[in-house]
């Protein structure tokens, strides 16, 4: 009973964020998923020939390319998919680390600063329904930008399970930033500082996931969400497990 009333009216507030976020989040959603959608077939016939595909593994052995796609998987014969991991992986899991952060930002301490949710409490409200639709919208938003993905790679000759895990990938890592956003936003009271502090330690584990890659440190990759996805080794050798994570 008493957890029920925490969560008073928490339909309506998810409801509330959702219409608000509409026209930003179709907006991202679009952005992201056309890239997918739209570089296959491109990176097919860019990068289509034998050489051509010897001289990309080369690069992403290389620092700076394990800097911008992490380490490479599938590089002994380099088909399409692992070239576009290696293309638009780390982009893409940059955006969604962005997005996410900057929505939970939005949608707690954000409200904070402007009044809004102190004119919501004074309503029929429950205390954590305003964090608890702040983290619905999260999940939902990150699932919907995976599930778009993993339809514009089946649409391509990238289908199946990498697919899925890519997408699957992408949502958790976007929902693990969102979540660092989350406790920001309780340890500061302004949402700069706590939207500050949410990209500080996103900068943070990027550089762990990038030095632990390029110094062959796993433990600092591994404690970064930037590595979770990239370990599930897509279109060369799939691992489940790294989801978990």
């Amino acid at each position: 009973m008493i957890r029920e009333g925490r969560l008073v009216g928490i339909g309506v507030l998810s409801l509330i964020a959702v219409k608000r976020d509409l026209f930003r989040f179709t907006i991202w959603w679009f952005c992201i998923v056309s890239t997918f959608a739209a570089s296959v077939p491109a990176l097919d016939q860019i990068i289509a020939t034998d050489a051509q595909r010897t001289t990309h593994a080369a690069f992403m052995r290389s620092p700076l390319g394990v800097l911008l796609a992490g380490p490479g998987y599938g590089l002994e014969d380099l088909a399409l998919g692992p070239i576009v991991v290696a293309e638009l992986l780390q982009t893409v899991l940059i955006a969604v680390a962005i997005l996410s952060i900057l929505t939970v930002v939005r949608h707690t301490r954000a409200e904070e600063d402007s009044g809004h949710a102190e004119l919501v409490r004074a309503g029929v409200v429950g205390r954590e329904s305003g964090l608890t639709a702040a983290a619905l919208l999260l999940v939902g938003t990150n699932l919907l930008i995976g599930a778009g993905i993993t339809v514009a790679l089946a649409v391509t000759s990238l289908g199946g399970a990498d697919a899925v895990a890519l997408g699957l990938g992408v949502a958790l890592t976007g929902i693990a930033f969102g979540g660092i956003a989350a406790i920001t936003s309780q340890v500061f009271s302004d949402s700069r500082p706590a939207s500050g502090a949410a990209f500080y330690v996103m900068t943070g584990l990027f550089v762990a996931r990038t030095f632990g890659d390029i110094a062959d440190v796993p433990v600092l990759s591994w404690i970064s969400p930037f590595a979770w996805t990239q370990r599930l080794r897509l279109y060369a050798d799939l691992r489940w497990w790294p989801l978990a994570l």
